[in-house]
């Protein structure tokens, strides 16, 4: 019986070694198959959504600062709300190591009309 019971627990050990071996190739074949790859796509897919959100938030600045130079007039929630923007604007830039002149101009030519709005009426 002890016999036995020595086998058993040989043949057991054996086994459990052999899955062992056996879990860690599948582990380390999933992974170079589909994990790594999810992996790369994931960074591929966060870097296009932060050029987007660059190319959108410029763009609306843009356009805020073209209408101050064409005489429209805004609020200061408006005003305030693209400064915000362009806060957020600054921060994807520093976080992809970009700059951008023309925005920074356009940024200064409104924080100039905002210096001069009249507080009366102006949306407060």
């Amino acid at each position: 019986m002890l016999s036995l019971i020595k086998e058993l627990l040989g043949v057991f050990i054996s086994a459990v070694t052999v899955g062992g071996i056996i879990t860690g190739f599948v582990t380390k074949w999933i992974d170079k198959k589909f994990i790594k790859p999810v992996s790369v796509e994931i960074k591929d897919l966060r870097s296009e959504l932060k050029e987007m959100e660059i190319k959108r938030l410029r763009s609306q600045i843009l356009t805020f600062t073209g209408s101050l130079h064409r005489g429209v007039e805004h609020t200061r929630v408006e005003f305030e709300d693209v400064m915000r923007m362009h806060d957020s604007y600054d921060e994807l830039l520093k976080k992809t190591n970009k700059t951008n002149g023309y925005v920074t101009k356009e940024m200064e030519y409104l924080y100039k009309c905002y210096e001069n709005l009249d507080t009366i009426g102006k949306g407060e």
